[in-house]
């Protein structure tokens, strides 16, 4: 398959996006396969995630909120990738088009809608997602400009690998990172329709 040729300064900024991506999941233990700077015709990089559970959205309470929280850290982590390279592209002195932010908040509401279908809540969902994406970004902007150049050297990492890399970090940590994540994974352990997978695609977005 034919590779895309992209700039070394665009690269870089693929990296941050996928970094942002794999550290904000990582600091909400949502667990994903892998995580690749390898071009293909549709993507520039991709972190690649296990289905969310949303069937069990509006099952018993237990399950149902385990399902919800886990549609919400997938969001986050979602807009984690967008906000990062924005922020490294701004520093750059580098335009980005708003075709990536736009396609972003879509998918982020389109998951949110499984949490409700008023258009009013969604939107207030999606800007109360954004800003933690946001802070995430903030507080861990080191380890993910670290990760960045990893995974700029070593090209894909899978799951152990880059948690290990993140965890060996000084980051400010609420939780034991060491721990195995819950959520997602642990929901998408089993078979069945779960065991499907969804990728986090970054297309450039450079002008």
């Amino acid at each position: 398959m034919r590779r895309r040729r992209r700039t070394p300064e665009a690269e870089r900024h693929t990296a941050i996006h996928e970094a942002a991506h794999v550290v904000v999941s990582i600091r909400k233990k949502r667990r994903f396969i892998s995580v690749t700077l390898e071009p293909t015709e549709e993507d520039q990089g991709c972190v690649l995630y296990r289905k969310l559970p949303m069937h069990r959205v509006g099952q018993d309470v237990e399950r149902g909120l385990a399902a919800e929280r886990a549609i919400e850290d997938s969001v986050v982590s979602s807009l984690a990738g967008g906000i990062a390279e924005r922020r490294a592209a701004r520093s750059d002195g580098v335009r980005l088009g708003r075709g990536t932010a736009t396609a972003d908040e879509a998918k982020a509401k389109e998951m949110l809608s499984w949490l409700s279908d008023d258009d009013r809540q969604i939107d207030a969902h999606y800007r109360l997602c954004r800003v933690r994406a946001e802070e995430l970004v903030s507080v861990n902007w080191p380890a993910i400009l670290a990760l960045a150049d990893a995974l700029l050297s070593e090209r894909t990492m899978g799951y152990r690998r880059a948690r290990e890399f993140v965890s060996s970090l000084p980051l400010p940590r609420p939780g034991d990172l060491g721990e195995e994540p819950t959520g997602v994974c642990v929901a998408a352990s089993g078979g069945g329709p779960d065991d499907m997978t969804q990728v986090e695609r970054h297309d450039t977005g450079h002008l």
